[in-house]
């Protein structure tokens, strides 16, 4: 009877040596993903930074491209709200999603061109970051 009991709790001692063995795996397994996830994240969100200091960097130097153009060519009603709108974006660092009224077309264009590109990779990061929540 004693040898039967010694058995038993062997037995049970084994089975919880490995429940615990399979939980520690778990939790490494966990471990990993968390830190994959993190690591994919912030991949994500580094890569839309990316985008938007580019996009950024891209509409003031065609907004200085256009102020160039309208002031080699004389044109100071074209030259002022061009200015005015690189003063703006200088101080917010933001696009409006809605043109002043009285802006010229070529701000406009731009403005369009900005918010569409910033649409398009808004969209791409959720994408990424969604993907990487619903797995």
């Amino acid at each position: 009877m004693i040898a039967f009991r010694l058995a038993y709790m062997h037995r049970n001692k084994v089975r919880a040596l490995l429940a615990l063995g399979f939980v520690n795996a778990q939790a490494d397994i966990i471990a990993e993903q968390k830190e994959a996830y993190g690591v994919r994240m912030s991949q994500a969100m580094n890569l839309h930074a990316d985008q938007m200091e580019e996009l950024s960097t891209q509409y003031a130097s065609a907004l200085e491209g256009s102020a160039t153009v309208l002031q080699k060519q004389g044109n100071l009603d074209g030259l002022l709200p061009v200015s005015a709108e690189i003063i703006r974006f200088k101080r917010t660092g933001s696009v409006p999603t809605k043109s002043a009224a009285g802006a010229p077309p070529s701000v406009i264009k731009l403005q369009e061109i900005y918010n569409s590109t910033k649409a398009k990779a808004d969209t791409t990061k959720g994408q990424a970051t969604g993907e990487l929540t619903h797995q």
